[in-house]
Order: C-alpha cells, then structure tokens, then sequence
C-alpha cells in the first residue's frame, strides 16, 4: 500500500508564520516521535513540545491553531502511511536537525513507555533505546562532539537508522493495538 507523499509546504507555512515555534524540521522530526509512542498527545502537550518562546499571549493563541493542525495532519498522515514512505521525506530534510527532534520526543515520552507496562531492559525497552542513541547520534554531528563522548559514528548511526525506526514502529504498534483492545473491552 502506498500513499500519497506528505507536503511539507503547507506545514513549514505553518510553523514559520509564528517565531516563537520550533523550526519545520524540528518539528517533523518531534511529530515523528511522538508518532512512535504508544499514547496520544493532549493539545497542551503539543504546545510543550513545539513552542520554543517566552510565555504565550492571547494573541499568539489566536495565531496557532494552524501550526497545530498541521502537526496533527502529518501525524495522521504518519500513522496511515507505510514506514518505507517516511524516509522519501526525511531524505529531503536536515537529518542532523530532524534526528534532533526524533531523539527530544523519544526522550521527551520515556514515561509513556513505562505508563504501558514496558519494562526496563526488555528487548523492546532495549529497541527504543537503539533508536535514542542513533538519533542523538545523527544529531551530534562527529565534528562537534566533545571528548570522551562516546557515541557511534554517523556513518554507522545512518546505516541503522530506518531499521531502528521500522522496530520502534511495530513495537509502538504493538501497544497501540493492545489499548485499543483494552478499551474496547471496558
């Protein structure tokens, strides 16, 4: 099944019509995140994760929904569209700044894990963890790494990139389906 490739015209639009955002790419790479967490966001903490500025006024609440919409669209269109499609899309992005966005949502949802019942040092917990350090890898270019961190290439993190994204993707899966069939029993 293939669907229709994600404009991400609509959606830069969007977050770059309000300074106090996180940049489009940041932002792709924190809806792609929390895509893989197996719980959905409330509209405040979609407003955590994406605003980047001092406190909000009134008048930058009037002036948001549609950054949020687009948020919530490329979210739905991730969620419908086979993981292979993902990465036409990431490969036209910064992969150093949407690896950073990926790596802040992951950490960012590490108790969503937990409120499910994954348990530390599991495989799947391990998966996850695999996904972390290749985005935090990817995002830290080599160059700009002090000494003593100890991190992977890029190289390397590049080259299991899309399998940790494809694991963590069927693992989130995997509880969505379970809460799904959990609620429908209650």
């Amino acid at each position: 099944m293939t669907t229709a490739q994600f404009s991400t015209t609509t959606f830069s639009s969007a977050l770059t019509a309000h300074d106090e955002l996180v940049s489009p790419t940041l932002a792709l790479g924190l809806v792609t995140g929390v895509s893989l967490l197996p719980v959905e966001l409330q509209p405040n903490e979609w407003f955590n994760l994406l605003w980047c500025g001092d406190e909000p006024t009134v008048e930058d609440s009037k002036t948001l929904g549609p950054a949020f919409e687009a948020a919530l669209e490329y979210q739905q269109w991730l969620l419908a569209t086979p993981t292979d499609d993902w990465f036409t899309l990431i490969d036209e992005l910064n992969l150093s700044e949407y690896a950073m966005g990926l790596a802040m949502a992951l950490n960012w949802g590490q108790t969503a894990w937990s409120d499910v019942g994954l348990e530390d040092g599991s495989d799947n917990d391990n998966l996850i963890g695999a996904l972390m350090l290749v985005a935090v890898t990817l995002a830290w270019p080599n160059e700009q790494r002090p000494e003593g961190i100890n991190l992977p290439t890029a190289a390397t993190a590049e080259s299991q990139f899309k399998t940790a994204i494809h694991a963590v993707r069927l693992i989130s899966s995997e509880y969505r389906q379970q809460q799904t069939t959990q609620q429908a029993a209650h």
